[in-house]
């Protein structure tokens, strides 16, 4: 287990790739709007994120063919040239208390049609239950109860790659590919805020302040 923080992850690794694409965020007039603490994982990937517009003169057929309008790519790393890797977001599971997830399925343009990516994020035992148990490290258990009782909130996040068309992925239950997972590592959260000053918090910027996270990759 190694311990990271967000800037020392590896460049387009899956980590990296799961934290910039495994959230709810929508743009809304070119801001991206969703949740507070997604919004802050997500601008500190350095990724970017872009919604295509839908065209009214695109018929119902045509469209349900074509892919999710949103796309996520890595930062360009020079000025002119192309993002390093850019991953399509196919289908979004969200976020459900009872089930205590979220998922998405996204598609690298970059490789074969059909190959799919599942990024997995959720409360650590929830996930640890639906991984590969090759893939937890032996002591997985024993660092999740160390920081959670040091008061420190804990994602796990996993992965899955599959084969399927399009098609198929707008109908696939999620219990059917939400298996099997390969777990990639924990968030970790310290949060400094203090109980009586939540009430005065009405701005990102300083709420992004108050959180400090590490990602142990496994």
């Amino acid at each position: 287990m190694t311990e990271f923080h967000i800037d020392e992850l590896p460049y387009n690794g899956e980590l990296l790739k799961a934290v910039a694409s495994c959230h709810s965020l929508t743009t809304i007039d070119n801001e991206i709007c969703g949740d507070p603490l997604d919004l802050i994982l997500f601008r500190k990937t350095g990724w970017v994120m872009e919604e295509t517009q839908s065209d009214g003169d695109i018929d119902e057929t045509a469209r349900y063919d074509m892919l999710q309008p949103t796309v996520i790519h890595s930062p360009v790393a020079h000025f002119g040239g192309q993002p390093d890797c850019e991953l399509a977001i196919m289908r979004q599971f969200t976020f459900s208390s009872s089930l205590q997830r979220m998922a998405v399925i996204v598609h690298n343009p970059a490789e074969e049609s059909h190959q799919q990516h599942l990024y997995v994020k959720g409360a650590p035992e929830m996930i640890a239950s639906l991984c590969d148990v090759d893939s937890i490290p032996i002591d997985y258990a024993d660092v999740v109860n160390r920081y959670a009782q040091h008061g420190y909130r804990l994602i796990a996040v996993a992965k899955k790659e599959f084969r399927m068309n399009f098609v198929k992925t707008q109908r696939v239950k999620r219990e059917a590919i939400e298996c099997d997972l390969t777990m990639l590592g924990l968030i970790v959260m310290e949060n400094r805020v203090k109980k009586q000053t939540l009430g005065v918090i009405n701005q990102l910027n300083r709420f992004a302040k108050l959180f400090h996270f590490t990602f142990l990759s496994f």
